[in-house]
């Protein structure tokens, strides 16, 4: 019965059925894609500097999005620290605003090996992670402190200028 379908129909009348089907096939095709919604969550994260000390507050920032161009309120972001030995270290949360950004300061562990260290940010609601680096010199001078030199003298920096030097009065150690 098959061949006499296409016995019946000329060459050109099957051409003209197969693009009607394979029309009606791509009518279907977009109206199905159509109705599929595709989100791109993404998130930053962004660091204050490259280097810190076991003295500084590392500040971070960044924002989340659930999809192209639109922030995620009211997210919970996650920090957690990974040092040189691999050892990770959870240094916090913070919640993101109505904008999608979201602020976090910290200050490092005292078990944070020197050298370098992955900052990573989580979002798990929404199932992403950004990250970024910096290099922890553990017991790092602040670099305009030169540092005691006696009993009752420290010497300064103080850039562009000359070195200071401050003395300390023997008569405010000997009060009581």
């Amino acid at each position: 019965m098959n061949l006499l379908f296409v016995v019946i129909l000329g060459g050109w009348q099957i051409i003209a059925l197969l693009a009607i089907v394979l029309l009606v096939l791509l009518a279907l095709l977009l109206y199905v894609a159509r109705k599929t919604v595709v989100t791109v969550p993404s998130m930053t994260l962004v660091l204050e500097k490259n280097t810190y000390d076991h003295s500084e507050n590392v500040n971070v920032s960044g924002a989340v999005f659930s999809d192209v161009d639109k922030p995620a309120a009211g997210e919970t972001v996650s920090l957690k620290l990974t040092d040189s030995s691999d050892t990770g270290f959870n240094v916090g949360s913070a919640q993101t605003g109505e904008d999608g950004k979201y602020v976090l300061s910290f200050n490092v562990p005292d078990d944070v090996a020197p050298g370098g260290v992955t900052v990573t940010a989580e979002c798990e609601a929404l199932g992403i992670e950004a990250t970024a680096t910096f290099t922890f010199a553990q017991h790092a001078q602040h670099p305009n402190v030169l540092g005691p030199i006696g009993p009752f003298i420290t010497a300064t920096l103080q850039y562009p200028m000359s070195p200071k030097v401050t003395t300390t009065p023997w008569a405010s150690y000997l009060q009581t």
